[in-house]
């Protein structure tokens, strides 16, 4: 009976030990966050759709190869823009923050413009703000997709008023250094 007793005891210690370590276990899978932070994300194709009062103009809306742009998001929720010199290395041309919606759904990207100082005076003078909300079309280990859209009333010379202008930007980036 004690060599029962001790087999039933051993066997329950086991199955409790078991139990244990199955619900401590963690959920090892990578969050969205982390594929964000891995590595650095360089942008290797870019495509911008525009709308002029509601009329789509089809000769801009070809995508455009992109290979001197790179994302670098920190886990620290800090984003730094890199941009590829003419001497062939990386350099840092803006910084700001970065937060991923609960859903992975949207990325806000703060402080941090694709574009350079005279296109954001450009767009600053047809009253176009440059997005800092983006739309995230794909994620994962391998491949980001963000895309955002911008309407706005543009005043041109010689009409009495404004006219409605729509810009939808999409942006694709991989891990792969593109030059």
């Amino acid at each position: 009976m004690n060599v029962k007793r001790n087999t039933s005891l051993f066997f329950c210690f086991a199955f409790a030990l078991l139990w244990t370590a199955a619900c401590n276990k963690k959920d090892k899978s990578p969050k969205p966050e982390d594929w964000l932070t891995a590595d650095r994300w360089y942008a290797y194709r870019a495509s911008v759709a525009v709308s002029i009062a509601g009329v789509p103009i089809d000769s801009l809306g070809e995508d455009t190869t992109l290979d001197s742009i790179a994302l670098d998001f920190q886990k620290d929720r800090t984003v730094r823009l890199l941009e590829l010199t003419p001497q062939g290395t990386w350099q840092v041309t803006s910084q700001g923050t970065w937060t991923l919606s609960a859903d992975a759904k949207t990325l806000e990207i703060k402080n941090l413009s694709f574009f350079s100082p005279a296109v954001d005076s450009l767009l600053q003078v047809f009253n176009v703000e440059v997005p800092q909300q983006y739309q995230v079309r794909k994620l994962t280990a391998d491949e980001l997709v963000l895309s955002s859209s911008v309407n706005t009333n543009v005043p041109l010379a010689g009409l009495p008023f404004p006219v409605p202008v729509g810009i939808q930007l999409t942006i694709y980036f991989n891990h792969e250094n593109q030059p």
